[in-house]
């Protein structure tokens, strides 16, 4: 930068040099090519599968009791409702737990 005028200054850079000072480049397939998606060249749609069913599965199920609590990365989640029972959540499900019947 020329403090005088305010302009900037090549120095020893011609104009064919400044052109493709920034020019793109393909980084090509080196040992980085798969570093950011490493699961592209690892998943593959099989050749022959079933069609999709959209419809809902005809399976129901009922839950007897719900064994464990994962406390080691949850905090501040286990409360007590107003009829003293233990009201928690564990994976995708939520839990209200008598203790006096354990169910």
């Amino acid at each position: 930068m020329n403090k005088k005028t305010g302009e900037p200054e090549l120095g020893d850079i011609d104009a064919k040099d400044e052109e493709g000072f920034f020019e793109a480049m393909d980084a090509g397939e080196g040992e980085q090519f798969m570093a950011v998606r490493p699961y592209v060249g690892a998943i593959v749609e099989p050749a022959s599968h079933p069609a999709p069913n959209p419809e809902a599965p005809t399976e129901n199920w009922q839950l007897t009791y719900v064994y464990g609590y994962k406390c080691e990365e949850a905090r501040q989640n286990v409360f007590l409702n107003p009829n003293g029972e233990t009201v928690y959540m564990t994976a995708a499900l939520g839990v209200i737990l008598n203790t006096d019947s354990n169910t």
